[in-house]
């Protein structure tokens, strides 16, 4: 139901290490209609677990019905919805599955690519969103946004089906 989506290649930083930069890859995609005095709000969509390939970003491979139907179910309510597939999913790297930093810094310059693009009629607010992989991400992003991107203005988060590792159950696996 996007009037218009684009994959993009952006700047972020290496979770890993914390400096390097690297590129990542994602999609944009906009509402159909005019959009609103300042632009579409802006939704940070944090995908759940589609393989660890390059092949496997949703940015190449597509969406799962589930997800269109967030997607869309969005798009008719007004907002624009940024993808990220977070570091090494569809660009040079491996994809440090489950690590908190790499997907939040992912998530976050995916929002400022966006948001400084003059292409794009987006407003500044945004919130973020996401499903199992997705919900730690998003529950991640949340907790860097003030020390990594401090301008950002991210109104709230949504995480669900949000996977939790403790000592314990690491224990019990490696066992």
């Amino acid at each position: 139901n996007a009037s218009k989506g684009v994959r993009i290649l952006y700047a972020s930083t290496d979770g890993l290490d914390g400096k390097t930069p690297i590129p990542v890859s994602g999609a944009l995609f906009l509402p159909k209609g005019e959009p609103p005095a300042g632009g579409w709000p802006l939704i940070a969509w944090s995908h759940g677990t589609v393989g660890v390939a390059d092949v496997c970003a949703p940015s190449i491979a597509g969406r799962s019905e589930r997800d269109i139907d967030y997607l869309n179910y969005w798009l008719g309510q007004g907002y624009a919805v940024v993808a990220s597939d977070y570091q090494g999913l569809g660009t040079p790297g491996g994809h440090p599955y489950m690590a908190s930093r790499p997907a939040a810094y992912s998530i976050l310059d995916s929002i400022r690519a966006v948001q400084r693009d003059a292409d794009f009629p987006l407003a500044k607010k945004t919130v973020i969103v996401g499903q199992s992989q997705g919900g730690g991400a998003a529950f991640a992003t949340a907790g860097y946004a003030a020390a990594y991107a401090p301008e950002l203005d991210v109104r709230g988060t949504v995480a669900t089906g949000t996977p939790w590792v403790t000592p314990q159950i690491f224990d019990a696996v490696t066992a």
